[in-house]
């Protein structure tokens, strides 16, 4: 099942009338996941947001853009220690 399908399958049991008490430990576990990994979505796209745009033949422009490439990568990349 891919995660759009289970997301579907969540939402359809809410408007069935289950609530989280319902719900399996591993549905559970997953969208907490899922609401860690959107956290961590916005933290990049907030930062790459707040970035200064770079002009033509700026000399800190590959800093800016390898600081963002480690951002995102960060966001993508799961944790050691979770």
């Amino acid at each position: 099942m891919t995660g759009k399908e289970r997301l579907e399958r969540i939402i359809q049991m809410q408007y069935d009338g289950y609530t989280i008490w319902d719900m399996s430990e591993d549905d559970l576990v997953w969208l907490i996941e899922q609401a860690e990994k959107a956290e961590r979505y916005e933290k990049a796209l907030r930062e790459i947001a707040n970035e200064q745009e770079v002009g033509e033949g700026d000399f800190n422009a590959d800093d800016v853009a390898n600081n963002l490439i480690a951002t995102a990568k960060e966001a993508l990349e799961r944790k050691e220690n979770e």
